[in-house]
């Protein structure tokens, strides 16, 4: 293979002494081989060839089997939540594709993902890893006010959102829906506590609610009808 036609000045047969020549993942680029040539009258001489090693190894690619929890209604993984350790024969660096990275209540129980690996050559390998998805289970936490309020002049108060909530949360950051058992009160529930129901919801379903009371007073003025 380094030979590049070597010759015996007396048209004589010469042989390639050494060799053979090994390469491994140290010699990946350009290396200087010397190789020695003799004729039948054991006369030698040497030259010099190089040889060009590329690194066309295929990476190992190795996953793990995880869980992850939805908050607010999504889970969000990385290769590395399920690389378990992938690797060149070479080294360096692998850069890597999740074949799916978002999961949402419809992805509930195992779900097979596949993760591929790449080296730096543009050589790739695969594994497959089981994403388990477990539903958000903890409620959120309904927090509401004893609400006092001034009657307007048209004899009705609404009861909003933002005067009802005293600080809901979902214990896992989600966002959360509001609904209100009853937002309309009127003089009826002036010096008589009017109630009401905050029901506060999660992504994933899961409720809490809390009770809590309206307050009217009466400031307006009565208007005076007069007759002769």
């Amino acid at each position: 293979q380094l030979d590049g036609g070597s010759f015996d000045n007396c048209s004589g047969p010469v042989t390639v002494i050494g060799g053979p020549f090994s390469f491994d993942c140290s010699h990946i680029g350009m290396n200087q081989i010397t190789f020695t040539v003799a004729d039948a009258s054991g006369n030698t001489a040497t030259g010099d060839a190089y040889v060009i090693v590329e690194d066309q190894s295929v990476p190992t690619a190795v996953c793990q089997d995880i869980s992850v929890t939805l908050i607010g209604g999504l889970a969000t993984i990385t290769p590395n939540d399920v690389d378990a350790g992938s690797f060149a024969p070479c080294g360096g660096t692998l850069s890597y594709v999740l074949s799916q990275e978002q999961f949402d209540q419809s992805n509930l129980g195992p779900n097979v993902v596949t993760l591929s690996a790449f080296t730096t050559t543009g050589y790739g390998n695969s594994c497959t890893s089981t994403v388990t998805v477990i539903e958000d289970l903890n409620p959120p936490v309904a927090q509401c006010n004893f609400v006092t309020a001034e009657l307007p002049p048209s004899g009705i108060y609404e009861l909003t959102q933002g005067d009802a909530d005293a600080g809901s949360y979902d214990p896992e950051g989600g966002p959360l829906t509001y609904s209100l058992s009853q937002t309309t009160f009127d003089c009826n529930n002036i010096d008589n506590i009017g109630f009401y129901t905050l029901t506060v919801t999660d992504a994933a379903g899961n409720s809490s609610s809390c009770d809590n009371f309206v307050l009217l007073s009466d400031l307006t003025d009565p208007d005076v009808v007069c007759q002769n």
